[in-house]
């Protein structure tokens, strides 16, 4: 199919480049925040009912933002 259209309409498709090490490397980084980001408000959402049944007055002292 693909083969088809390259040979069909070679003019609609483009040669693309191999993206730089920097580039990979950025958006590896980005990737890997993200993933930080996701595990610790997995985390503050799991640690949050605990510190609220142990210590009833948490969310005074430290309001609902605990992340």
């Amino acid at each position: 199919m693909f083969a088809t259209a390259l040979y069909l309409e070679p003019q609609a498709l483009r040669v693309l480049a191999a993206p730089d090490g920097d580039a990979y490397e950025r958006c590896a980084r980005h990737r890997w925040r993200a993933h930080l980001i996701q595990t610790k408000t997995g985390l503050a959402l799991k640690i949050r009912p605990c510190l609220w049944c142990y210590y009833p007055d948490f969310e005074s002292l430290f309001g609902t933002d605990i992340g």
